[in-house]
């Protein structure tokens, strides 16, 4: 390990190391007194802590969303017609029905022997 200087500021012991950038804090893994200090080895200091937490958050997020979805799709899969049945999807379906009949009949009030047959 590479010097580092041990600097008391207002009462608490800040451990400073020169790297190519300048000085820095650092957290080192043993107590003053010997002991070992878990926390530092584990995560390093409270701020590597916070970025920790973020990385598994997102992870752990995507994961969820990812397992999420897959399901739904395997729901479809298994069975579209259910599917579109209780759902919102329903609603557009019979909305766009509603919209093909009008259209029907406004081409067969124009020429009468011109049908669109809009089915599924």
């Amino acid at each position: 390990m590479k010097e580092f200087k041990e600097v008391v500021i207002e009462g608490e012991k800040v451990y400073l190391k020169k790297d190519f950038t300048g000085w820095r804090i650092i957290h080192p893994p043993k107590n003053p007194d010997g002991s070992l200090n878990w926390f530092n080895i584990i995560v390093g200091g409270w701020g590597n802590m916070i970025f920790i937490l973020f990385v598994l958050g997102l992870t752990f997020g995507f994961f969820y969303i990812y397992a999420h979805d897959t399901a739904e799709m395997q729901k479809v899969l298994e069975n579209p017609c259910e599917y579109c049945s209780t759902t919102a999807m329903q609603s557009v379906l019979n909305e766009r029905y509603k919209q093909f009949d009008i259209v029907n009949e406004q081409i067969k009030n124009r020429s009468g022997a011109l049908e669109v047959n809009f089915s599924w």
